[in-house]
């Protein structure tokens, strides 16, 4: 597969000894063609999934890990970040997407999406989004731990999103919420949590209906666009084709494979089909990979709307930009 080399630091794993969340938290990578880690998920008594990424090449279900003294983490954040470091997040963490979950909790808005658990995540979910993330103020727990105990209990677990304070308010900042304590020791604290998590899910999947010209599953679309379809390739570890463009020796093989980026049922490779003059083939042999249809992305107001960070034909939606900036400023981390 493409190497996921660690830039940053760390794996950091929450674990929950007991009460509904299990202590197991494992990667969020969804079982199909393209994709090459099994999935094993926890929730939350809640019903959120919660999850942390595994090294690149495991077939097998990790064991959770013990999170390490708040002092032996040296994390990168977005202030710190220079050109090499941004290159090798965005290769460590190519194959996934950062929606936001419910506000409020630490839940997601999906059952298949995951709370991230693991700094350098966030960090890259910041990254791409166009959120702040400052290297005093983003564990919340190490800054405020010991003069506001009760904060990582009025936090979302994991990553999550509020106002920046100044300089930067009206913008949006990431900040991460460590706290390992167990399900029981929240409801015991009975605190009011402010925040929005942010999760993950994969960037790409499958068609759920091969040899077909559609089959994308519900907040997915066609990978219609030459390099994206080359780096989906690439993320996911699966071969291109050595002909990758189809239809350019012989142009009656358009009709024969879906339109867009596919896997071959032949050689199991991955191949381009770009839009041509006779149209889409009705009888046409192959999986089409789809990546998701938008993305979160910041304004400098704060407002929220969708993006093409992926360059595969992402649809904008629209910005309620006055109504998330009013929710924005309801949110503020101190």
């Amino acid at each position: 597969m493409a190497g996921f080399g660690v830039v940053l630091v760390l794996q950091v794993l929450s674990l929950f000894p007991s009460g509904s969340l299990a202590a197991t938290l494992t990667s969020e990578r969804q079982s199909d063609k393209l994709v090459r880690s099994e999935k094993v998920i926890s929730m939350t008594a809640g019903g959120a999934m919660v999850q942390a990424k595994p090294e690149p090449d495991e077939l097998v279900k990790q064991k959770s890990k013990p999170i390490e003294p708040r002092e032996t983490l040296q994390v990168k954040t977005g202030d710190q970040l220079n050109s090499k470091d941004l290159a090798k997040l965005g290769e460590e963490f190519c194959g996934y997407d950062f929606p936001l979950g419910k506000v409020g909790t630490f839940e997601c808005a999906l059952t298949n999406h995951s709370l991230i658990l693991e700094e350098s995540m966030c960090i890259e979910a910041a990254t791409i989004a166009g959120a702040h993330t400052d290297h005093d103020s983003f564990s919340i727990n190490n800054l405020w731990g010991t003069a506001k105990p009760k904060l990582k209990y009025q936090r979302p677990l994991g990553c999550f999103k509020l106002e920046c304070p100044k300089p930067n308010e009206g913008q949006i900042c990431y900040y991460f919420n460590d706290n390992g304590d167990p399900i029981t020791e929240w409801a015991k604290q009975n605190q009011t949590i402010s925040g929005t998590p942010v999760c993950s899910r994969s960037m790409y999947l499958n068609s759920t209906a091969p040899d077909t010209n559609g089959g994308c599953p519900d907040g997915y679309t066609i990978v219609d666009k030459e390099n994206t379809c080359q780096n989906a390739a690439n993320c996911m570890g699966d071969a291109a084709g050595y002909q990758f463009l189809t239809g350019n020796l012989n142009a009656s093989e358009h009709l024969d494979y879906p339109r867009g980026c596919f896997i071959s049922n032949e050689d199991k490779k991955v191949y381009y089909n770009a839009k041509s003059d006779l149209g889409p083939g009705k009888n046409v042999k192959g999986t089409l990979i789809c990546n998701v249809s938008s993305t979160v992305s910041y304004a400098g107001n704060g407002a929220v709307r969708a993006g093409n960070s992926t360059g595969g034909g992402l649809a904008p939606a629209p910005a309620a930009k006055a109504k998330a900036k009013a929710k924005a400023k309801n949110e503020t981390l101190f």
